[in-house]
């Protein structure tokens, strides 16, 4: 009997044994496990009347070193489960595979704030992210802007009417540059002006034309502006495509830019 448990104790002994000289032996082989992306949600880059404006930094397993706002708009309106739908379920996944960091933006919402409001709240988020660049490992140089239809409008309105920023202001902030790298925007309303159905859209409605002309960014296309993808179906009724992608009377070629470098049409296609 004293001979089996002798026996079982050194088979044991031999069995711990092989056991830690294998686990030894593969530490440098077993594969670490697959970097997943990471999401930091509500960082603030405003406040007004006492509200917080808030976006959500979606980063990749391995950045590239370039990031996309995402404009959360939707009628000029912006909130949470928008940015769950468009960006959580679709855009983030889609850009963080491919190494950029996704900055899922909301802006303060229409009717409670009008045109300038929005499109101050935008062009400060642009300012807060190149200031903190470095933090997100992001080039500031390399930030573009994603948006569709209202959000569309406002990425386009970032990249044809960006300034430097203002050295003089006490905001540090503001002192940033919100000039974009580049603009991708899906059926956007680019000329106010023309755009018959912005009666139906409170944040437009009560634009007088002169208001209307300052919030169009095809009037502000200059040889500075971001190059700018437009993808835009002709058979939009809400938004027709010549309002998403025709230039005014003084056309583009005008000023010296070629059309190409300002739009692309998708024919035969309702935007959605």
């Amino acid at each position: 009997m004293s001979g089996t448990r002798l026996r079982s104790s050194v088979v044991l002994l031999a069995l711990v044994a092989c056991a830690c000289s294998a686990t030894a032996r593969g530490i440098g082989a077993v594969p670490a496990p697959a970097r997943q992306p990471s999401v930091t949600t509500d960082v603030v880059y405003g406040h007004k009347d006492g509200l917080a404006l808030t976006f959500d930094v979606h980063r990749p397993p391995r950045p590239n070193g370039a990031g996309v706002i995402a404009i959360v708009s939707g009628g000029y309106q912006s909130s949470v489960e928008m940015s769950r739908l468009i960006v959580d379920g679709y855009l983030a996944p889609l850009l963080n595979e491919k190494g950029f960091t996704v900055f899922a933006v909301r802006h303060g919402s229409s009717p409670r704030y009008p045109m300038s409001a929005i499109g101050s709240d935008v062009r400060r988020v642009v300012r807060f992210i190149r200031q903190h660049a470095g933090e997100y490992g992001v080039d500031p140089d390399r930030i573009g802007v994603y948006g569709g239809s209202a959000g569309g409008q406002l990425a386009l309105l970032l990249g044809t009417t960006a300034d430097s920023g203002d050295p003089s202001a006490s905001d540090a902030v503001l002192r940033e540059s919100s000039r974009v790298a580049a603009v991708v925007a899906n059926f956007p309303p680019t000329d106010l002006v023309r755009f018959v159905n912005r009666r139906f859209v409170p944040a437009m409605a009560a634009l007088t034309e002169a208001e209307a002309a300052q919030y169009s960014p095809i009037r502000f296309v200059s040889p500075s502006a971001a190059p700018s993808l437009i993808v835009h179906g002709d058979a939009d009724e809400a938004v027709p495509v010549t309002i998403g992608t025709a230039p005014p009377s003084r056309s583009i070629s005008g000023i010296g830019m070629p059309r190409s470098r300002i739009s692309r049409r998708i024919s035969a296609a309702a935007s959605g």
